[in-house]
């Protein structure tokens, strides 16, 4: 939440400014957005981060509301 705080700041306070300097980091987004394999790619390795963690928290999950 903060980040946004700062932001709202610098655009207030020097729209311009804050265009430059945000504007390379909103043009590489847009991009990253039009780029299909990116997007797969991203979803990729955050589905498979959220397995892994599945994979270890699952047990104590199933063993607490006495599945196993």
């Amino acid at each position: 939440m903060r980040p946004a705080k700062s932001r709202r700041k610098v655009r207030q306070r020097n729209p311009e400014e804050a265009t430059k300097y945000f504007g390379p980091t909103r043009k590489r987004g847009g991009e990253n957005l039009a780029d299909k394999l990116y997007i797969d790619n991203v979803l990729a390795r955050g589905a498979k981060r959220a397995n892994e963690i599945a994979d270890q928290v699952m047990p104590r999950v199933r063993a607490a509301i006495g599945l196993r």
